[in-house]
Protein backbone atom coordinates (compact mmCIF):
# COMPACT_ATOMS: atom_id res chain seq x y z
CA UNK A 1 0.00 0.00 0.00
CA UNK A 2 3.02 2.54 -0.64
CA UNK A 3 0.51 3.65 -3.07
CA UNK A 4 -1.39 5.16 -0.02
CA UNK A 5 1.12 6.70 1.67
CA UNK A 6 0.20 10.51 0.88
CA UNK A 7 -3.88 10.07 1.77
CA UNK A 8 -4.42 11.57 5.49
CA UNK A 9 -7.28 9.93 7.86
CA UNK A 10 -10.11 11.48 8.44
CA UNK A 11 -9.83 13.61 5.11
CA UNK A 12 -10.79 13.48 2.17
CA UNK A 13 -8.06 13.26 -0.27
CA UNK A 14 -7.15 13.70 -3.98
CA UNK A 15 -5.02 11.82 -5.50
CA UNK A 16 -2.12 12.26 -8.16
CA UNK A 17 -3.30 10.75 -11.75
CA UNK A 18 0.24 9.10 -11.86
CA UNK A 19 -0.66 7.15 -8.53
CA UNK A 20 -3.75 6.29 -9.56
CA UNK A 21 -1.91 4.76 -12.77
CA UNK A 22 0.42 3.14 -10.80
CA UNK A 23 -2.17 1.36 -8.19
CA UNK A 24 -4.13 0.10 -11.97
CA UNK A 25 -0.81 -1.78 -12.90
CA UNK A 26 -0.51 -2.78 -9.53
CA UNK A 27 -4.42 -4.49 -9.46
CA UNK A 28 -3.75 -5.81 -13.18
CA UNK A 29 -0.27 -7.43 -12.00
CA UNK A 30 -1.47 -9.14 -8.57
CA UNK A 31 -4.47 -10.37 -10.39
CA UNK A 32 -3.21 -11.61 -13.75
CA UNK A 33 -6.10 -14.32 -14.36
CA UNK A 34 -8.80 -11.99 -13.75
CA UNK A 35 -7.30 -9.18 -15.99
CA UNK A 36 -6.46 -12.11 -18.59
CA UNK A 37 -10.61 -13.04 -18.65
CA UNK A 38 -11.52 -9.19 -19.26
CA UNK A 39 -8.77 -9.19 -21.64
CA UNK A 40 -10.05 -12.00 -23.84
CA UNK A 41 -13.86 -10.62 -24.17
CA UNK A 42 -12.26 -7.75 -26.14
CA UNK A 43 -10.19 -9.41 -27.89
CA UNK A 44 -13.37 -11.61 -29.18
CA UNK A 45 -15.36 -8.16 -29.68
CA UNK A 46 -13.13 -6.22 -31.36
CA UNK A 47 -11.50 -8.94 -33.41
CA UNK A 48 -14.49 -10.26 -34.66
CA UNK A 49 -15.72 -6.43 -35.71
CA UNK A 50 -12.58 -6.19 -37.66
CA UNK A 51 -13.00 -9.35 -39.70
CA UNK A 52 -16.86 -8.57 -40.18
CA UNK A 53 -16.10 -4.84 -41.05
CA UNK A 54 -12.88 -5.61 -42.99
CA UNK A 55 -14.59 -8.70 -44.52
CA UNK A 56 -17.11 -6.05 -46.08
CA UNK A 57 -14.43 -3.87 -47.30
CA UNK A 58 -12.29 -6.22 -49.26
CA UNK A 59 -15.79 -8.17 -50.92
CA UNK A 60 -16.76 -4.46 -51.88
CA UNK A 61 -12.98 -4.02 -53.41
CA UNK A 62 -12.28 -7.46 -54.85
CA UNK A 63 -16.25 -7.73 -56.35
CA UNK A 64 -15.41 -7.28 -59.79
CA UNK A 65 -12.04 -9.63 -59.65
CA UNK A 66 -14.54 -12.41 -58.09
CA UNK A 67 -17.05 -11.28 -60.77
CA UNK A 68 -14.48 -11.75 -63.93
CA UNK A 69 -12.86 -15.28 -62.35
CA UNK A 70 -16.41 -16.49 -62.18
CA UNK A 71 -17.33 -15.57 -65.73
CA UNK A 72 -13.45 -16.84 -66.35
CA UNK A 73 -15.05 -20.12 -65.23
CA UNK A 74 -18.28 -19.65 -67.11
CA UNK A 75 -16.73 -19.61 -70.19
CA UNK A 76 -14.21 -22.58 -70.18
CA UNK A 77 -17.31 -24.59 -69.10
CA UNK A 78 -19.11 -23.34 -72.18
CA UNK A 79 -16.37 -24.28 -74.53
CA UNK A 80 -16.16 -27.83 -73.21
CA UNK A 81 -20.12 -27.83 -73.81
CA UNK A 82 -19.55 -26.80 -77.12
CA UNK A 83 -17.34 -29.19 -78.11
CA UNK A 84 -18.16 -32.02 -76.49
CA UNK A 85 -14.54 -33.39 -74.62
CA UNK A 86 -11.11 -31.03 -74.93
CA UNK A 87 -8.56 -34.15 -74.77
CA UNK A 88 -6.67 -34.39 -77.26
CA UNK A 89 -8.30 -31.26 -79.00
CA UNK A 90 -5.98 -28.27 -80.40
CA UNK A 91 -7.79 -24.89 -80.01
CA UNK A 92 -6.08 -21.62 -81.70
CA UNK A 93 -7.36 -18.55 -79.49
CA UNK A 94 -6.90 -14.99 -81.31
CA UNK A 95 -6.28 -12.94 -78.51
CA UNK A 96 -7.84 -9.61 -80.55
CA UNK A 97 -8.50 -7.17 -77.44
CA UNK A 98 -6.29 -8.55 -74.39
CA UNK A 99 -7.98 -7.87 -70.36
CA UNK A 100 -7.72 -9.17 -67.16
CA UNK A 101 -10.20 -12.12 -67.78
CA UNK A 102 -8.59 -13.38 -70.72
CA UNK A 103 -5.96 -15.58 -68.84
CA UNK A 104 -8.43 -16.56 -67.00
CA UNK A 105 -10.16 -18.20 -68.96
CA UNK A 106 -7.20 -19.67 -70.98
CA UNK A 107 -6.14 -21.51 -67.48
CA UNK A 108 -9.40 -22.54 -66.53
CA UNK A 109 -9.80 -24.16 -70.36
CA UNK A 110 -6.19 -26.05 -69.80
CA UNK A 111 -7.67 -27.51 -66.69
CA UNK A 112 -10.53 -29.18 -67.96
CA UNK A 113 -8.86 -31.57 -70.69
CA UNK A 114 -6.04 -32.20 -72.16
CA UNK A 115 -6.21 -29.87 -74.86
CA UNK A 116 -3.63 -27.79 -76.81
CA UNK A 117 -3.87 -23.74 -77.42
CA UNK A 118 -2.20 -22.11 -80.30
CA UNK A 119 -2.29 -18.57 -79.20
CA UNK A 120 -2.08 -15.89 -81.37
CA UNK A 121 -1.49 -12.76 -79.14
CA UNK A 122 0.36 -9.38 -79.13
CA UNK A 123 1.35 -10.18 -75.40
CA UNK A 124 4.05 -12.64 -75.41
CA UNK A 125 3.72 -13.10 -71.21
CA UNK A 126 -0.02 -14.61 -72.03
CA UNK A 127 1.55 -17.37 -74.54
CA UNK A 128 4.22 -18.47 -72.35
CA UNK A 129 1.82 -18.72 -69.32
CA UNK A 130 -1.50 -20.61 -70.85
CA UNK A 131 -0.13 -21.90 -74.48
CA UNK A 132 2.04 -21.95 -77.50
CA UNK A 133 2.81 -18.56 -78.86
CA UNK A 134 1.77 -18.56 -82.56
CA UNK A 135 3.66 -15.83 -85.49
CA UNK A 136 0.47 -14.71 -86.83
CA UNK A 137 -3.13 -16.36 -86.80
CA UNK A 138 -2.82 -18.74 -89.79
CA UNK A 139 -0.51 -20.08 -87.85
CA UNK A 140 -2.70 -20.59 -84.64
CA UNK A 141 -5.21 -22.06 -86.99
CA UNK A 142 -2.94 -24.87 -88.16
CA UNK A 143 -4.29 -28.15 -87.31
CA UNK A 144 -7.04 -26.32 -84.64
CA UNK A 145 -10.54 -28.28 -84.08
CA UNK A 146 -12.01 -24.47 -83.03
CA UNK A 147 -11.13 -20.78 -82.99
CA UNK A 148 -11.94 -18.80 -79.66
CA UNK A 149 -11.60 -14.85 -80.03
CA UNK A 150 -10.92 -13.35 -77.19
CA UNK A 151 -12.34 -9.63 -77.82
CA UNK A 152 -13.48 -8.34 -74.07
CA UNK A 153 -15.59 -5.50 -74.37
CA UNK A 154 -15.82 -5.28 -77.84
CA UNK A 155 -19.04 -3.37 -79.03
CA UNK A 156 -18.62 -3.53 -83.20
CA UNK A 157 -17.80 -6.58 -85.10
CA UNK A 158 -15.13 -7.31 -86.51
CA UNK A 159 -14.27 -9.65 -90.12
CA UNK A 160 -13.06 -12.37 -89.14
CA UNK A 161 -9.48 -12.56 -91.61
CA UNK A 162 -9.29 -14.61 -94.38
CA UNK A 163 -7.45 -17.62 -92.88
CA UNK A 164 -10.51 -18.39 -90.55
CA UNK A 165 -11.99 -20.02 -94.12
CA UNK A 166 -9.22 -22.98 -93.06
CA UNK A 167 -11.91 -24.18 -90.25
CA UNK A 168 -15.09 -25.33 -92.48
CA UNK A 169 -17.35 -26.79 -90.27
CA UNK A 170 -15.84 -25.76 -86.98
CA UNK A 171 -16.88 -23.75 -84.23
CA UNK A 172 -15.73 -19.52 -83.85
CA UNK A 173 -16.32 -18.79 -79.61
CA UNK A 174 -15.78 -15.00 -79.11
CA UNK A 175 -16.50 -13.56 -75.21
CA UNK A 176 -18.33 -10.09 -76.98
CA UNK A 177 -21.01 -11.81 -78.94
CA UNK A 178 -20.22 -9.33 -82.03
CA UNK A 179 -20.15 -11.75 -84.45
CA UNK A 180 -23.28 -12.08 -87.43
CA UNK A 181 -23.69 -15.84 -86.85
CA UNK A 182 -25.77 -16.22 -90.34
CA UNK A 183 -22.48 -14.46 -91.63
CA UNK A 184 -20.24 -17.27 -90.35
CA UNK A 185 -22.95 -19.92 -91.34
CA UNK A 186 -21.90 -19.03 -95.21
CA UNK A 187 -18.33 -19.47 -94.40
CA UNK A 188 -19.22 -22.76 -93.04
CA UNK A 189 -18.78 -21.85 -89.82
CA UNK A 190 -20.63 -22.59 -86.54
CA UNK A 191 -21.19 -19.82 -84.36
CA UNK A 192 -21.03 -19.76 -80.35
CA UNK A 193 -21.04 -16.51 -77.95
CA UNK A 194 -19.12 -18.13 -74.27
CA UNK A 195 -21.54 -15.67 -72.78
CA UNK A 196 -24.78 -15.50 -73.80
CA UNK A 197 -26.98 -12.57 -74.04
CA UNK A 198 -27.45 -10.73 -70.74
CA UNK A 199 -25.01 -13.77 -68.87
CA UNK A 200 -21.91 -11.46 -68.26
CA UNK A 201 -24.17 -8.45 -66.75
CA UNK A 202 -25.80 -11.10 -64.30
CA UNK A 203 -22.32 -12.23 -63.54
CA UNK A 204 -20.93 -9.22 -62.33
CA UNK A 205 -23.61 -8.44 -60.29
CA UNK A 206 -23.95 -11.53 -58.63
CA UNK A 207 -21.09 -9.89 -55.95
CA UNK A 208 -22.77 -7.19 -55.00
CA UNK A 209 -26.08 -9.27 -54.61
CA UNK A 210 -24.39 -11.32 -52.06
CA UNK A 211 -22.64 -8.40 -50.55
CA UNK A 212 -26.18 -6.76 -49.88
CA UNK A 213 -27.88 -9.79 -48.36
CA UNK A 214 -24.91 -10.67 -45.85
CA UNK A 215 -24.47 -6.95 -44.40
CA UNK A 216 -27.32 -7.08 -42.19
CA UNK A 217 -27.05 -10.63 -40.67
CA UNK A 218 -23.91 -9.61 -39.93
CA UNK A 219 -24.75 -6.44 -38.27
CA UNK A 220 -26.84 -8.27 -35.86
CA UNK A 221 -24.05 -10.45 -35.19
CA UNK A 222 -21.68 -7.44 -34.78
CA UNK A 223 -24.35 -6.13 -32.14
CA UNK A 224 -24.41 -9.29 -30.21
CA UNK A 225 -20.80 -9.87 -30.34
CA UNK A 226 -20.00 -6.18 -28.64
CA UNK A 227 -23.09 -7.16 -26.08
CA UNK A 228 -21.35 -10.44 -25.15
CA UNK A 229 -18.19 -9.01 -24.94
CA UNK A 230 -19.47 -6.30 -22.79
CA UNK A 231 -21.13 -8.67 -20.28
CA UNK A 232 -18.23 -10.48 -19.88
CA UNK A 233 -15.22 -7.41 -19.23
CA UNK A 234 -18.54 -6.53 -16.72
CA UNK A 235 -18.88 -9.97 -14.63
CA UNK A 236 -14.83 -9.85 -14.50
CA UNK A 237 -15.00 -6.45 -12.76
CA UNK A 238 -17.49 -7.54 -10.77
CA UNK A 239 -15.52 -10.44 -9.78
CA UNK A 240 -12.54 -7.38 -9.11
CA UNK A 241 -14.57 -5.95 -6.58
CA UNK A 242 -15.40 -8.67 -4.81
CA UNK A 243 -11.50 -9.22 -4.59
CA UNK A 244 -10.91 -6.34 -3.87
CA UNK A 245 -13.50 -5.44 -0.61
CA UNK A 246 -10.76 -5.10 1.98
CA UNK A 247 -8.39 -3.11 -0.35
CA UNK A 248 -11.68 -0.54 -1.10
CA UNK A 249 -12.32 -0.58 1.82
CA UNK A 250 -9.58 0.68 3.47
CA UNK A 251 -8.59 3.25 0.82
CA UNK A 252 -12.01 4.81 1.79
CA UNK A 253 -11.50 4.45 5.60
CA UNK A 254 -8.51 6.25 5.01
CA UNK A 255 -10.16 9.15 3.20
CA UNK A 256 -10.32 8.56 -0.87
CA UNK A 257 -12.95 10.01 -2.27
CA UNK A 258 -15.69 7.62 -4.49
CA UNK A 259 -13.59 9.76 -7.68
CA UNK A 260 -10.76 7.55 -7.02
CA UNK A 261 -12.69 4.37 -6.91
CA UNK A 262 -14.42 5.03 -10.40
CA UNK A 263 -10.96 6.57 -11.81
CA UNK A 264 -9.27 3.05 -10.89
CA UNK A 265 -11.60 1.18 -12.58
CA UNK A 266 -12.52 3.35 -15.67
CA UNK A 267 -8.51 3.44 -16.18
CA UNK A 268 -8.21 -0.60 -15.59
CA UNK A 269 -11.05 -1.46 -17.85
CA UNK A 270 -9.84 1.33 -20.54
CA UNK A 271 -5.99 0.10 -20.37
CA UNK A 272 -7.52 -3.77 -21.12
CA UNK A 273 -9.68 -2.15 -23.68
CA UNK A 274 -6.91 -0.65 -26.03
CA UNK A 275 -4.71 -3.85 -25.31
CA UNK A 276 -7.26 -5.74 -26.06
CA UNK A 277 -8.86 -3.59 -28.89
CA UNK A 278 -4.95 -3.53 -30.90
CA UNK A 279 -4.81 -7.60 -30.07
CA UNK A 280 -8.54 -8.00 -31.95
CA UNK A 281 -7.52 -5.59 -34.78
CA UNK A 282 -4.82 -7.67 -35.45
CA UNK A 283 -6.50 -11.06 -35.40
CA UNK A 284 -9.51 -9.75 -37.19
CA UNK A 285 -7.81 -8.56 -40.14
CA UNK A 286 -5.68 -11.48 -40.32
CA UNK A 287 -8.85 -13.45 -40.26
CA UNK A 288 -10.46 -11.15 -43.16
CA UNK A 289 -7.38 -11.20 -45.10
CA UNK A 290 -6.55 -14.93 -44.80
CA UNK A 291 -10.40 -15.79 -45.78
CA UNK A 292 -10.12 -13.04 -49.36
CA UNK A 293 -6.93 -15.46 -49.96
CA UNK A 294 -8.20 -18.32 -49.87
CA UNK A 295 -11.17 -17.17 -52.40
CA UNK A 296 -9.04 -14.83 -54.72
CA UNK A 297 -5.27 -15.61 -53.94
CA UNK A 298 -2.81 -14.28 -51.34
CA UNK A 299 -1.00 -12.50 -54.53
CA UNK A 300 -4.12 -10.62 -55.98
CA UNK A 301 -5.32 -9.71 -52.05
CA UNK A 302 -2.00 -8.26 -50.92
CA UNK A 303 -1.01 -6.36 -53.84
CA UNK A 304 -4.22 -4.69 -53.99
CA UNK A 305 -5.39 -4.53 -50.75
CA UNK A 306 -7.17 -1.25 -50.01
CA UNK A 307 -5.02 0.00 -47.35
CA UNK A 308 -6.90 3.68 -45.97
CA UNK A 309 -10.41 2.65 -45.79
CA UNK A 310 -8.73 -0.95 -43.69
CA UNK A 311 -6.58 1.17 -41.50
CA UNK A 312 -9.82 3.87 -41.22
CA UNK A 313 -11.80 0.78 -39.56
CA UNK A 314 -9.23 -0.43 -37.75
CA UNK A 315 -9.00 2.85 -35.81
CA UNK A 316 -12.83 2.56 -35.46
CA UNK A 317 -12.85 -0.83 -33.86
CA UNK A 318 -10.12 0.25 -31.12
CA UNK A 319 -12.20 3.07 -30.60
CA UNK A 320 -15.02 0.80 -30.02
CA UNK A 321 -13.27 -1.54 -27.85
CA UNK A 322 -12.56 1.06 -25.69
CA UNK A 323 -15.74 2.25 -25.35
CA UNK A 324 -17.09 -0.77 -24.46
CA UNK A 325 -14.77 -2.05 -21.91
CA UNK A 326 -14.89 1.52 -20.51
CA UNK A 327 -18.79 1.20 -20.19
CA UNK A 328 -18.57 -2.05 -19.31
CA UNK A 329 -17.12 -0.74 -16.26
CA UNK A 330 -19.84 1.66 -14.62
CA UNK A 331 -21.71 -0.77 -12.84
CA UNK A 332 -19.00 -2.32 -11.44
CA UNK A 333 -17.36 1.04 -10.24
CA UNK A 334 -20.48 1.83 -8.83
CA UNK A 335 -20.81 -0.81 -6.62
CA UNK A 336 -17.96 -0.21 -5.52
CA UNK A 337 -18.48 3.36 -4.80
CA UNK A 338 -21.65 2.41 -2.43
CA UNK A 339 -19.58 -0.05 -0.30
CA UNK A 340 -19.78 0.29 3.61
CA UNK A 341 -16.23 1.28 4.72
CA UNK A 342 -16.39 -0.69 7.74
CA UNK A 343 -18.50 -3.89 5.84
CA UNK A 344 -15.49 -4.22 4.12
CA UNK A 345 -12.81 -4.29 6.40
CA UNK A 346 -15.02 -7.39 7.78
CA UNK A 347 -14.79 -8.91 4.47
CA UNK A 348 -13.07 -12.07 4.55
CA UNK A 349 -12.67 -12.03 0.95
Amino acid sequence: MSDQNNLVPGQTQSVPFSTVISMVIGNVRSRIGRSVVTLFGVVLGASFLMAAGTGDILRAHFAQEEADRLSAATAAVNVLSELGTLDGRTLAVWVAKPSRRTPWILENINKLGDVKLQIYSPSSVLSKTVGNSAGDLAGALAGADALIVCNDGVDDAAPLPAAVDGLPGQVVMDLSGVFDPEALAAQGLRYRHLFGAGALGELEGMPSVKLAAGSGRRTWLIVISLLVSGIGIANALLMSVTERFREIGTLKCIGAQNKLVVQMFTIESALQGLFGSVLGVVCGWLIALTASAFNIGWGVVWSNLPWPPVIQFAVICLFVGIVVAMIAAIYPAAVATRMVPALALRSEI
